[in-house]
């Protein structure tokens, strides 16, 4: 017994000294000492990564917009390392009314009707479907153009899987529905970068943004924007408007670009080791773009299409977006006084 109870003591022992080891510079835990961030923003554009620069309106940078980071890292970061997000702290969220709300239908292999597309959703404002699969855009018919469309012509899903029927914002329907941003940084490749003496790393990173055009009009009915039909597939003028009526909805510069991919070296640290122990690495702005507070009446409708209809119909789904801004982060510790 005294034996064991020996082996306990040393166990316990060691993994105290253990512990002791991991924190810089033999500090204790309650002497730790704290962490003085510095920041750079970054952007992608034309495949190359560039710093924010407040003289250029373009590339200006209001951090008061952003969600935020800098004050999230905690003072044992240099311990634990850099947090993966910012999932787990209270995010940033903005709320807005809605223009309109899309559902959609799911045909779960099956054909559908123009005439059963109407009979799932007699009252919506706008149906959105092609014609043909081979379609490069689908029609959007108003309810007076819907009554009087062929009911036994099948349709085909506008976008992915799902017909889409809209109603605007002041059908029943609509009642009490927001739309929200929800905003939070994501550590690139998990990758914290630690020095103890300050010295120089180098770190290659391999970063993507962005999304296709498809993705792009998923994003705009998920949050009730409209598309002029004159955009078609025409990039720029869909980012133009997508970008204009989010950043005029959440009071949030947002700029939707396709999807980019860029490989760079971040530096960290100096040439010249100044013996200050620093965590680094690279962080990307990501959103999540969803429909808040459906009210009861649709709730209702959702119900009954789904206990009874022959299509499961649903809200848009969620979108996330892998924003094209980086902030590189450098976290130097700070000795505890004596």
């Amino acid at each position: 017994m005294r034996k064991a109870k020996g082996l306990l003591v040393r166990f316990m022992l060691i993994v105290g000294l253990l512990f002791t080891a991991l924190i810089p510079n033999s500090a204790s835990a309650e002497k730790l000492g704290h962490l003085e961030i510095t920041t750079k923003d970054f952007y992608v554009e034309d495949g190359k990564l560039k710093e924010f620069n407040n003289s250029i309106n373009k590339t200006s940078l209001n951090k008061a917009s952003l969600p935020p980071l800098d004050e999230l890292i905690p003072d044992d970061a240099y311990v634990k390392g850099l947090p993966s997000n910012t999932l787990d702290f209270p995010a940033k969220e903005i709320t807005a009314p809605i223009d309109y709300l899309a559902l959609v239908f799911n045909l779960n292999g099956k054909n559908m009707t123009a005439g059963q597309l109407f009979l799932h959703a007699p009252d919506a404002d706008l149906y959105v479907f092609k014609t043909s699969p081979d379609d490069e855009m689908p029609m959007q018919l108003s309810h007076a153009e819907m009554e009087t469309y062929p009911p036994g012509n099948r349709i085909y899903p506008a976008f992915g899987e799902d017909i889409e029927v809209r109603y605007y914002k002041d059908h029943p329907l609509v009642d009490q529905a927001k739309i929200q941003f929800v905003g939070y940084w994501e550590l690139v490749g998990g990758k914290s970068l630690s020095s103890n003496t300050g010295s120089r790393i180098s770190e290659s990173y391999t970063m993507g943004s962005g999304i296709d055009i498809t993705e792009a009009y998923e994003l705009a009915s998920t949050i009730g924007v409209t598309i002029g039909s004159e955009v078609g597939f025409d990039y720029a003028k869909l980012s133009a408007e997508l970008s204009h009526s989010i950043t005029e909805t959440f009071g949030y510069s947002q700029t939707i670009s396709q999807i980019e991919e860029v490989t760079t070296t971040f530096n960290f640290g100096n040439e010249d080791p100044n013996g200050i122990p620093y965590i680094g690495g690279v962080y990307q702005l990501k959103g999540e773009y969803l429909v808040k507070e459906p009210g009861p009446d649709l709730k209702i409708r959702l119900d009954f299409l789904n206990s009874y209809g022959d299509f499961p119909a649903k809200l848009k789904p969620d979108f996330y977006y892998d924003n094209n801004h980086y902030r590189q982060i450098q976290a130097d510790y700070i000795e505890p006084d004596a």
